[in-house]
């Protein structure tokens, strides 16, 4: 210990008297460990710990509907108590629903997300509340509209609430209900949708009596549930599959009408996809490769710099080997001053991570969902990983310098004389080496770079089938006003004609959902006569269900027939509007217009009363699909919200005001819950890309820069060991511009083996993120060329210099001094 404590001080002594090289070195290695801080912060977050403030949540798992074609489906409640009440893999099944709600008395309402879930909600993820209790076992028994209590988030009851210590017992309006507020969750507790932070949690059986709508409760076919569980003690995750499947099969077999060709699936909440892992889960590893790459570039800068001071003191460390220091000595001193510039770097990194972590929430699309936190801070695993990172980059940049001293003996050193001999080619190898490395991983980041910037690029500029600029949406709500069915579409048809006499409004729809956002849209089960489903075939298709004028407004095309309009209500005949793939798929391509087909739960057929052009609706990456639109006047059902779409003369933007005006001046009383320009909303459908090329791409820079720089330092280092050798060349003859060509044809040569040594790993590291690219393949040979012209453009710069400076060496000054 005493031997460390020497070493340490002698590092400290030593590192002080050389600023310049100190702080180059620490801030090098701040910048590495803060870029790998930071993205490890968002992977503990998003995919290592999914669910903050659960106990033991490694044990969580997700439970999904599978259809025949491998689409993950939410569930029916039936079939959620069927799969909690049989399965023993499991230790406990929970049911959930996001929901907005309104707080408050009309018309100074306040809108809240929140969740309905089923009364053991709390007991299976072992979340205790922070104040009060959670539901008792009256509360948790199946009775529809018979607990109208609530607990509210630890955020809502300091922010709203402020922090009343009574708060327990609270009386609280909710939709115009009377609720109790019977407990505080944790702050810790968001909600159990990765990425969301919710307000308040309400039993799943009040959800009659804040929507009305009750429709699902007893429905096997009403799939409006995702379900959670945890594992049973000693069970893994294949076991609790196996059960959960077969429990499925039990029940397609029980009840074909509903549940046919409909498996299950226990999934890791990983690979749940519901959450925002399912968007940057497999980008984040592409981030931590990179991040890797970045951090090794520094490491090869570092140790290069410690490889030229280690160099300069072989004599020195020659007359202490001489003097009887044994080298393990030397090498614990060597390993002791990269250490303590690690510490330093680290601390600075950690220090900046801190404020770098938030950098992923400026880039969220506009949505009106309430995305949480997409980090959890440093905690003791972050500052252990950070830790971990310092020890590494001390044993990186300390392998050049020991492995210098280790392979010279000290009567070697002792008997050469000249700055030539000291650097010699075993030396100038190593640094060659180094820098190789350093380009070979710029490489990596810079092709990654390349290939996001264009995915990026390619999903802005893809036709989605519809025209979003000049449209402005608005959340639209009517659960809270406890208006019937038959008023709220009164209201609806009364606001829409009066928002089509606005000035500088070009036309104006309702739909349920909005296409290209981080909603999975409705769906519908459909049976087509003439039509044979094959076997497996799943004909539970999407749908949307849409107001007069949608089509014009979004500029979809109607290639047959004609829109809705105001005579299409609920006394009238069931129709409806198909797109193309619809008739392609089921109706051989022929005549659409008067055919007609069944959708579950409504007792009549629908005919088909027009064919609209295909377009994208949940990802700009999906291929065509059978799809189609129901009129919302005859289909509108109690609780459902409803997305306003104007089409404005001027800029969105500068017409929100305007339309949230206007729309209270129809009705003061409803809730509208935000506005936005659709094509901000519909960023959402890249927002990947979107992450990806802009944190992808500001790592590929910076390997960029620091590769660059490691050249231009070993070149400059080169140089000036080989003055003496260039001085010769030059008495004897050598003209300026053959050692300008020497020198640069060290660089380039050092720079072309680092970028054949790169391509074959970027390649792969880049395969990581085939699913996230948009437009492009992820072994793109363009990208990878340009990627390597930008480098040897660099790396020319880089050489440049010190070749221009070795060519105007004097030669009576460089042989002076021997």
């Amino acid at each position: 210990m005493g031997a460390f404590l020497q070493d340490l001080h002698y590092a400290l002594r030593m590192l002080l008297k050389r600023p310049a090289f100190t702080v180059v070195a620490v801030g090098s290695l701040a910048l590495g460990i803060a870029v790998n801080a930071t993205i490890f912060s968002w992977v503990e977050r998003i995919l290592l710990n999914p669910m903050p403030g659960v106990r033991n949540g490694r044990e969580m798992v997700a439970i999904k509907t599978i259809a025949m074609n491998g689409d993950l489906l939410d569930s029916s409640y039936p079939d959620f108590r069927d799969l909690r009440d049989q399965a023993k893999t499991l230790s406990g099944v929970i049911a959930f629903k996001q929901r907005p709600l309104y707080l408050g008395d009309a018309p100074n309402m306040e809108r809240v997300w929140s969740e309905m879930v089923s009364g053991n909600f709390f007991d299976v993820l072992r979340v205790k509340p922070l104040l009060g209790r959670t539901f008792s076992a009256e509360e948790q028994a199946e009775r529809p509209g018979g607990s109208p209590v609530a607990l509210i988030s630890e955020a809502m009851w300091r922010g709203r609430f402020q922090a009343d210590p009574k708060i327990v017992g609270r009386v609280i309006k909710l939709n115009q209900k009377t609720f109790t507020i019977i407990g505080v969750t944790p702050a810790a507790f968001a909600g159990t949708i990765n990425g969301l932070r919710f307000d308040l949690w309400v039993p799943l059986m009040m959800q009659g009596e804040l929507t009305g709508s009750w429709n699902w409760l007893g429905d096997r076919n009403s799939r409006p549930l995702a379900l959670m569980a945890r594992r049973a003690p000693g069970t893994d995750l294949e076991e609790a599959d196996t059960e959960v499947n077969a429990i499925a099969r039990h029940l397609e077999a029980a009840y074909p009408a509903t549940n046919r060709n409909m498996g299950a699936r226990v999934l890791s909440l990983v690979d749940s996809p519901d959450g925002v892992q399912k968007i940057l889960g497999k980008l984040l590893k592409v981030l931590l490769a990179i991040g890797a790459a970045v951090l090794l570039i520094v490491c090869a800068n570092v140790g290069n710099l410690l490889l030229a001071r280690a160099t300069a003191r072989q004599k020195e460390f020659s007359i202490r080997l001489s003097l009887g220091a044994t080298r393990r000595r030397l090498l614990q001193q060597l390993f002791t001053e990269a250490l303590v510039l690690a510490l330093a770097g680290g601390a600075l990194g950690l220090l900046a991570a801190s404020w770098m972590t938030r950098g992923i929430e400026l880039l969220l699309p506009a949505t009106d969902l309430p995305v949480t936190n997409m980090t959890s801070g440093f905690d003791s695993l972050g500052f252990l990983f950070t830790l971990a990172l310092c020890m590494g980059t001390t044993l990186l940049c300390g392998l050049a310098p020991a492995w210098q001293t280790l392979r010279r003996k000290a009567q070697d050193v002792l008997r050469e004389s000249g700055r030539g001999l000291s650097a010699g080619v075993r030396s100038r190898a190593l640094r060659g080496a180094l820098v190789v490395s350093e380009i070979s991983l710029a490489l990596i980041a810079l092709i990654g770079s390349g290939l996001f910037i264009q995915s990026f690029e390619n999903a802005k500029t893809a036709n989605p089938g519809f025209q979003p600029d000049h449209v402005l949406l608005a959340g639209f709500d009517l659960s809270q006003s406890r208006y019937p069915v038959e008023q709220s579409v009164a209201l609806l048809r009364r606001l829409r004609d009066h928002l089509l006499t606005v000035p500088g409004i070009q036309n104006a729809s309702m739909c349920e959902d909005v296409p290209l956002g981080f909603s999975n849209g409705s769906w519908d089960e459909v049976a087509i006569p003439g039509y044979a489903p094959r076997q497996g075939e799943n004909m539970k298709l999407y749908r949307n269900m849409v107001s007069p004028g949608y089509f014009a407004t979004l500029k979809i095309p109607l290639v047959d027939g004609r829109d809705f309009n105001e005579r299409d209500d609920r006394v009238q005949e069931r129709v409806a509007i198909v797109n193309e793939t619809f008739v392609k798929r089921f109706l051989a391509g022929g005549p659409a217009l008067g055919h007609k087909f069944h959708k579950s739960g409504e007792d009549s057929d629908i005919r088909i009363i027009g064919v609209a052009r295909d377009s994208k609706y949940h990802l700009l990456a999906e291929p065509p699909m059978p799809y189609f639109y129901l009129p919302l006047a005859q289909f509108y059902s109690a609780g459902m919200g409803v997305g306003i779409e104007v089409r404005t003369v001027e800029r969105p933007q500068a017409f929100a005001a305007r339309l949230r005006a206007e729309i209270q001046s129809v009705d003061p009383n409803v809730a509208i819950s935000g506005t936005a320009p659709l094509a901000s909303y519909m960023s959402a459908a890249y927002f990947a890309q979107k992450v990806g090329a802009s944190l992808v791409s500001l790592l590929g820079g910076i390997s960029l820069v620091l590769a660059t720089l490691g050249l231009y330092g070993v070149m400059t280092y080169s140089m000036s060991q080989r003055s003496h050798e260039i001085g010769i060349r030059m008495a004897i003859g050598a003209r300026p511009s053959e050692v300008l060509r020497l020198v640069m044809l060290e660089g380039m040569r050092l720079c072309l083996i680092g970028a054949l040594v790169g391509i074959a790993p970027a390649l792969v590291v880049m395969r990581l993120a085939a699913s996230v690219l948009f437009g492009i393949a992820s072994n793109d040979l363009v990208t990878c060329l340009g990627a390597t012209v930008i480098l040897i453009f660099f790396a020319l710069v880089a050489t440049w210099a010190p070749a221009r400076r070795a060519s105007r060496l004097d030669p009576i000054e460089a042989l002076r001094w021997e």
